[in-house]
């Protein structure tokens, strides 16, 4: 069963730890063995994880937040920088892209060509001829956004889905660990994503949790199978020390749907939360081309 992981890290492993996600999570383990450093020698995940867990589409995130005073959390020390970072982070998705394996997904137009292809059989190992994974740009914090005027540039450049905030507190609005609502900056910036379409990612705005007992929480308090879905967030700065013990990579991700039979779930409902829903989202909210 395919997968929409709806939060990956990838460019942060690539640029800031100096991954290369080509190769399996088990060999950069190899090349991390001794690195003393939070979740270096237990990442989860490559390339090929990805395939082998058919994570057929991702959320790939640029992150780059800024170290406000008072805030609490590390970063950089300006939006300038930070936007420099994240364009950097854009600029890996898309030299990604044009190596070929991976494909950028902006449009609906995309979504369709991509998931057509994911329905095809999949042979693993086939080379060219396996499908390419599948990448929805998104940001994580909009400190990288310098101001709502520069919305449109992020728009063209393939932005999709933007958090207004990280840990602490950022430009727009008090986030993860920081009580509070919008700042001043933040309502420009929600009317500017709103004039182009960008999706607003709430996830930091509140707590938020991932293993199969909260989404059969979230099942049950909304009755249906419709509102949960997948974000993963593996190897966002840790590694196997902060997973469920029987995750070692991100294939495992098929244990799932399992997991979820044995609940008492429903084929078709099983199949909303792998990646129905963040589909349905996915087609509501794009542009069409």
């Amino acid at each position: 069963m395919i997968v929409v992981d709806g939060h990956l890290d990838l460019a942060m492993c690539a640029l800031d730890w100096n991954r290369d996600l080509r190769l399996s999570a088990l060999e950069t383990r190899r090349q991390e063995a001794g690195m003393a450093q939070k979740g270096r020698g237990t990442g989860t995940v490559g390339f090929p994880e990805m395939r082998a867990g058919q994570v057929a589409l991702s959320f790939a995130t640029a992150f780059a937040r800024v170290a406000w005073p008072g805030s609490g959390v590390s970063g950089y020390r300006t939006q300038e920088i930070a936007y420099g970072h994240a364009m950097g982070h854009l600029a890996y998705y898309r030299q990604l892209a044009a190596n070929g394996g991976v494909r950028l997904v902006a449009s609906r137009a995309d979504l369709d060509r991509h998931l057509a292809e994911w329905s095809e059989p999949i042979r693993p190992g086939a080379g060219p001829e396996e499908p390419p994974l599948g990448f929805v740009v998104s940001m994580e914090g909009a400190d990288a956004i310098v101001s709502p005027e520069q919305v449109p540039e992020w728009w063209a450049n393939g932005l999709r889905i933007v958090s207004l905030c990280h840990y602490g507190f950022s430009a727009y609005a008090h986030g993860t660990g920081m009580p509070g609502g919008l700042l001043p900056r933040g309502r420009p910036l929600l009317r500017a994503m709103e004039e182009v379409g960008m999706i607003l990612d709430v996830s930091h705005l509140a707590e938020q949790a991932f293993y199969v007992d909260q989404i059969d929480h979230v099942c049950q308090v909304a009755g249906d199978a419709r509102h949960a879905a997948i974000g993963s967030d593996l190897d966002g700065g840790y590694g196997t020390e902060q997973c469920p013990h029987d995750l070692d990579t991100i294939a495992d991700l098929q244990k799932v749907p399992d997991l979820l039979q044995r609940r008492g779930y429903a084929e078709d409902d099983i199949r909303l939360v792998m990646h129905g829903n963040w589909v349905r989202l996915l087609r509501e909210a794009l542009p069409a081309s």
